[in-house]
């Protein structure tokens, strides 16, 4: 595993910013029709218009609609850029370490993908209901498959996450569920010159939801990232509704386990990019110093 600094010294992760996706092809693409386009577009989300725009395509989810704080509404807006050429330098070494989903073939899809398309909505993050998101933003990804059919890949700026085509059609969760798989990443990290860990998660300011943390040494790193999905999950399932100093079930190689309880406190990340985060601390197996 290569060698990483801790660096907090960025911007802040701004929640409910837009969700963006940036499809990958190996051969150059063409832009798609309007026409065809928002056909395909009504078909998986219904009620879309078009409106006009300098670059690219811009859509109107009727059906999906901001709120601001001043009473006014907007339906949320869904925009596809016109194809470009792919840089994959762009894409740091840190995060390609956490692409975990793809880890034998990351390097390959990245070296020989030389053009993408880039699309992402606006006001997502201020729908009246923010647990609609996903619906949307994982009916907006169904669409852009079939939309680009030579698609080879599809990476999530937000997660950091990089899935080929197979993997995302393959998968057969409700929205909420594909949204945590594809918009949220589980990240591993191993302190040098120690025997600590620290995973963490990423992605979930998407929803204007912490995201969750672990500093602990000697347990199971497989078990703490399942927790750690289940974790988000059930921040998101609940609208998050953990505190500062609650307790929530352990686990163990038999599952969740209810006898240990592990207690929770909000935090600022230990690893970039700097957020808000739910850090669980595993009791006996907890690093690092918690106020």
């Amino acid at each position: 595993m290569a060698n990483f600094t801790q660096n907090l010294t960025g911007e802040k992760v701004t929640a409910g910013g837009p969700f963006l996706y940036q499809l990958l092809f190996r051969d150059k693409v063409e832009e798609i029709n309007k026409q065809k386009a928002l056909s395909i577009l009504e078909k998986h989300i219904k009620n879309v218009d078009s409106l006009d725009s300098k670059k690219g395509h811009l859509f109107v989810c009727k059906d999906y609609i901001a709120k601001f704080k001043d009473s006014s509404e907007v339906p949320v807006s869904l925009t596809i850029l016109p194809p470009s050429e792919f840089n994959e330098n762009k894409i740091s070494d840190f995060i390609r370490s956490q692409m975990c989903d793809v880890m034998d073939v990351k390097e390959k899809i990245l070296s020989q993908c030389k053009y993408n398309v880039v699309a992402f909505d606006m006001l997502g993050g201020a729908l009246s209901d923010i647990n609609r998101r996903p619906d949307l933003n994982m009916s907006f990804l169904d669409a852009l498959l079939e939309m680009y059919e030579d698609c080879v890949a599809v990476f999530f700026p937000n997660s950091g996450k990089l899935f080929i085509r197979e993997q995302i059609e393959e998968c057969k969760f409700d929205n909420a569920h594909r949204f945590i798989k594809f918009g949220v990443n589980v990240r591993f990290f191993r302190i040098s010159d120690k025997d600590d860990y620290i995973i963490d998660s990423i992605g979930m300011a998407s929803l204007f939801l912490p995201d969750v943390q672990y500093h602990f040494h000697d347990y199971d790193i497989n078990l703490i990232v399942n927790h750690a999905y289940n974790l988000c999950q059930y921040l998101f399932d609940t609208k998050c509704s953990i505190q500062s100093g609650d307790t929530i079930d352990s686990i163990d190689e038999n599952g969740m386990n209810r006898d240990i309880q592990w207690t929770c406190q909000y935090e600022s990340s230990l690893v970039q990019p700097k957020r808000d985060v739910l850090d669980v601390n595993i009791t006996n197996f907890a690093s690092g110093n918690r106020e």
